[in-house]
């Protein structure tokens, strides 16, 4: 059976939560790494987890296929005062993101990356790139049976593409990271 973002995501019955330790510490590495941002794209806000964290960047934007959880990222941020906007990829298909070369100042993919399609996964990580001067990645490490993620090794796949990862942090199965091009 092939894995259809698309479908997983408009299905999967419950939303994680908000309120954890993992959510905490995304929040504090999030907040010290979009300093001076004012144009933000969280790239797969789910429920909108990290939106606390963009509190006085002055345009935010959600990009993500699923749309279950719009409501719950539209209510977060309305909780929270935030101007958001949450538009939605009704294709399925994350190899190209409508917008313009380096319109973001930063992107946030929270948890996001490893439910990429190896076979996608570059082209994902080349137009995060693209629209954005610098990405925010935390994401799963090691091996996984779950039909929904994958492990990649980013440190090679940034290496073989030329970017520069920075700011580099572990939490329990989690890595941490930036990255831009030149």
């Amino acid at each position: 059976m092939t894995f259809n973002e698309y479908k997983y995501w408009n299905t999967r019955l419950h939303p994680t939560s908000q309120d954890d330790e993992y959510t905490d510490t995304h929040l504090k590495y999030i907040s010290k790494h979009i300093l001076g941002a004012e144009r933000l794209l969280d790239f797969g806000p789910g429920i909108g987890r990290t939106l606390s964290a963009y509190k006085g960047i002055g345009y935010v934007e959600g990009y993500d296929v699923s749309t279950r959880y719009k409501k719950y990222a539209l209510k977060r941020a309305s909780e929270l005062g935030l101007p958001f906007i949450y538009t939605i990829n009704t294709s399925g298909d994350l190899t190209y993101i409508p917008y313009e070369d380096k319109w973001f100042d930063v992107v946030v993919a929270c948890t996001v990356l490893l439910h990429q399609k190896p076979e996608n996964i570059i082209f994902v990580m080349k137009e995060l790139i693209r629209i954005s001067k610098k990405v925010i990645v935390i994401t799963w490490m090691g091996v996984t049976t779950a039909s929904y993620s994958f492990s990649h090794d980013y440190f090679e796949i940034c290496k073989e593409q030329g970017w520069i990862m920075s700011n580099i942090k572990y939490f329990k199965s989690q890595i941490f990271f930036c990255y831009a091009g030149e």
